[in-house]
């Protein structure tokens, strides 16, 4: 049988292809390979042969579904929890990632094994073994090459969304997860960093009342600045889920500093759609609110410098004097040059002025004046005392400053931007003054 092949692309997709099979064919072809994998499990010996079988049994169980999975359920938990214990890197390996498929597939029927799956995977964990501190040197050049801790987080991640709000009443597994989660949290690879994160997301949504928020909003925010992309994105994503239910309990902690970063990784890559939506979210929830600071951040940024970047030779060298600093391609020469302009006093006359954030970002940050806008004029239309109405009226203006600013720019799409917010200004100037109670854009 192909499960049984050294290769893994094989053996998986030869795992996979068994699943699908018993999905379509009868329960006795079904029942009678599942009583094959188990025999192969008890009589053979060899790895590969050990980690197949229990990939084919979890995508098996992922096929089926309904009652027919279930029935074979606590047969599969079993063998699989078992070779997960084994000492080979490839068996244990291959058998936590059957796990947590065998977790995420069984939803709620997998509740009544979640005392004994955690207990397991606490074992594991501290086993030297299950590490990249195993005995022998093969195990160990295994072990670098498929982080058990990266599986047994992503078990854990499972476990969670099993039990969801259901956390709350169970105490036990309720600490012995939160005591792994913070385990993985310190460790180092990046793996297990970004499946670590994925956990405390998730646990965010089930527990919050248990999680100490400011710290994980701090390491959120540390790891947003991440070499690593999959870190950054993961830190992003789970900042988002923390904004969309309250977003400026989340600005509070965090600080200015949070919000700074935010628009300065935008400005590098102003397609990132996870910071938009944290924006729009947070919009959405203070926007009526704290109006006229909305307009004002607005403003900000169309007017805000780019942040500058400075090589290491420039450090300390201040902005008159990096520019007197001639352009070459030798860090040396530059350094040299760059001594020689902090000596030399400077007049500061013709300074040129530094340039503005891309256009993409101040195209965004006037989305959010219209967005505002919007938000402000249904409030309008829907409340007689309408709080923001108050104070859109105190700022309309320095919106038509902005918004007239932006209509002479460069930029089509910031002409574009600046003329509907004028267009949207005057209409709802017009339905106040007029006491209409329904504002309808073109």
């Amino acid at each position: 049988m192909f499960i049984t092949d050294q290769d893994e692309c094989i053996r998986n997709m030869a795992a996979e292809t068994l699943g699908r099979l018993a999905s379509v064919c009868s329960s006795d072809f079904t029942n009678s390979e599942i009583s094959q994998l188990i025999d192969k499990i008890v009589t053979q010996r060899e790895p590969a042969c050990r980690a197949g079988c229990a990939l084919a049994l979890s995508y098996i169980h992922s096929n089926l579904g309904g009652m027919a999975a279930s029935f074979h359920l606590k047969t599969m938990t079993s063998l699989i929890m078992s070779l997960a214990a084994d000492q080979h890197p490839t068996v244990h390996y291959w058998a936590l990632d059957s796990l947590s498929r065998l977790i995420d597939t069984a939803g709620l029927s997998f509740a009544g094994h979640v005392s004994g799956c955690i207990g397991l995977l606490s074992q594991l964990y501290l086993l030297d073994s299950h590490s990249v501190a195993a005995e022998t040197d093969a195990s160990s050049d295994l072990e670098m090459q498929k982080s058990t801790v990266m599986k047994l987080t992503q078990c854990v991640d499972a476990v969670i969304n099993v039990l969801g709000p259901d956390l709350s009443d169970v105490k036990k597994p309720r600490d012995m997860i939160l005591t792994l989660a913070s385990q993985f949290k310190r460790e180092k690879d990046d793996d297990v960093q970004i499946e670590s994160l994925r956990c405390y997301e998730h646990l965010a949504v089930f527990m919050p009342s248990y999680m100490n928020f400011n710290d994980y909003v701090n390491t959120l925010q540390r790891l947003i600045d991440s070499d690593d992309d999959r870190i950054s994105n993961m830190a992003l994503e789970g900042l988002g889920s923390l904004m969309r239910k309250n977003a400026q309990a989340i600005r509070t902690m965090a600080g200015e500093e949070l919000e700074e970063k935010l628009w300065d990784m935008l400005d590098k890559e102003p397609s990132r759609i996870e910071i938009k939506d944290i924006f729009r979210n947070w919009m959405e929830q203070d926007g009526l609110g704290n109006c006229y600071s909305w307009v004002r951040r607005c403003n900000r940024i169309l007017t805000r410098p780019r942040k500058r970047t400075v090589p290491a030779y420039l450090d300390g060298v201040t902005d008159t004097q990096v520019r007197a600093v001639p352009e070459t391609q030798d860090e040396e020469v530059a350094g040299f040059a760059a001594a020689v302009a902090v000596k030399e006093d400077e007049a500061a006359s013709s300074t040129p002025a530094l340039a503005l954030m891309r256009w993409q970002v101040r195209h965004f940050a006037m989305d959010l004046l219209s967005e505002l806008v919007s938000i402000v004029a249904h409030d309008v239309a829907a409340n007689d005392g309408s709080v923001a109405q108050k104070a859109l009226q105190q700022a309309v203006g320095e919106m038509i400053k902005i918004a007239f600013s932006a209509s002479t720019a460069g930029e089509v799409e910031l002409r574009l931007s600046g003329l509907g917010i004028l267009d949207k200004i005057l209409k709802v100037s017009l339905c106040l003054t007029r006491g209409r109670r329904t504002v309808t854009y073109a």
